[in-house]
């Protein structure tokens, strides 16, 4: 394991703990304060004033319970999420220090030579690549010197071609 990635578990680990201890009983005690301790009497505002303003009040109180709940959730998630972040780093610190001890040892070997003609170029086709190239090669002889006659042929009446345009 890096030396500077030495504790880094048990730091993630150290994290999530004092998350969990200080922030979890404060977000338990916010919920159970809002929840048992917050209702308002029917007439905590006086007659007039209960019948418009409860509402909004009982409302208000209802959606600080929802936001808190949700936040002892998310809280929650956060912890354990860490806590497999801190065993993700683990494993993975653990994994790049194994060692080769005791695993198959392998040999370096003196490469081996090319089996054809062409060298390391086709290596690995064997011999039978070499006679296949010279047949193509005689195959094609014919069409080569085809191919040169007709370019000869074509470059002597190349001057003749751009006359008839001109005309």
């Amino acid at each position: 394991m890096a030396p500077q990635n030495k504790h880094t578990r048990e730091l993630i680990e150290a994290t999530a703990q004092a998350a969990a201890d200080h922030a979890g009983p404060q977000v338990n005690v916010a919920i159970d304060y809002v929840d048992k301790y917050a209702k308002l009497p029917a007439l905590a505002f006086g007659v007039l004033p209960s019948a418009l303003l409860m509402g909004p009040y009982n409302d208000a109180r209802e959606s600080q319970l929802t936001n808190l709940k949700d936040g002892r959730e998310k809280l929650r998630q956060m912890v354990e999420g860490l806590a497999q972040v801190a065993f993700t780093y683990w494993t993975a610190e653990k994994a790049s220090t194994l060692t080769a001890d005791g695993k198959e040892q392998l040999e370096a070997t003196k490469p081996k030579p090319a089996r054809t003609l062409a060298g390391s170029i086709i290596d690995g086709v064997g011999v039978g690549a070499v006679p296949a190239t010279v047949v193509a090669a005689v195959l094609l002889r014919p069409h080569w010197f085809f191919s040169i006659a007709t370019k000869g042929a074509s470059a002597k009446s190349c001057p003749i071609a751009l006359m008839s345009v001109v005309v």
